[in-house]
């Protein structure tokens, strides 16, 4: 894949995942399947090591964005801003991780060798949002940069929940959806 290629697919990959964001199906089953494959990952010393300088570049954008709340605002869209109709946790957070892709692509334009590690996991998010389910390869840069990226949407959803807490208690609302005579049964 040539370096414009991949810089035109993570764009429209980019832009799928925010009108499937919009839409707002299914989320907290996608949350919960997520949640589900990110505690499998526990990242090796040395590959921690590689993470942390590929993404020291984009939590230097952060930080940058984070002094300027208004150009984060413009930026980023709609991150740590709560809407009505966007007050889901899972929204705020999926938003949260779309836009560290997006400032990865802003970031590492010019470095598409080191974009291609974004751009997988960004086909993996993509996949996530329309089956509910995700499937991470075993590489362990990847598995463990999908780890820091969770942990920056995370925080970035301003939140003081423990992301563990919130999925099991997505799991029990999901579970009201069911009628009485079937919960009956079930219990």
């Amino acid at each position: 894949m040539s370096n414009l290629q991949l810089l035109e697919d993570y764009e429209e990959e980019y832009t799928k995942i925010n009108e499937l964001l919009n839409k707002k199906q299914s989320l907290p089953e996608s949350f919960c399947a997520f949640f589900t494959e990110i505690q499998t990952i526990s990242p090796d010393p040395t590959v921690q090591k590689e993470v942390d300088s590929l993404f020291q570049d984009v939590n230097t954008e952060i930080e940058k964005y984070n002094q300027q709340f208004q150009i984060l605002v413009s930026e980023l869209g709609v991150l740590c801003q709560v809407n009505s109709d966007q007050g889901s946790l899972v929204v705020q957070f999926f938003q949260a991780l779309l836009d560290l892709f997006g400032l990865a692509l802003n970031t590492y334009r010019d470095y598409p060798e080191k974009l291609k590690v974004f751009y997988s996991l960004l086909s993996k998010f993509k996949t996530l949002l329309e089956t509910q389910k995700i499937k991470l390869e075993q590489d362990p840069l990847q598995r463990a940069l999908l780890l820091q990226l969770t942990k920056s949407a995370w925080a970035l959803t301003q939140t003081e929940k423990d992301m563990g807490l919130y999925a099991k208690s997505l799991r029990k609302v999901g579970g009201k959806r069911k009628t009485r005579k079937h919960r009956r049964s079930t219990a």
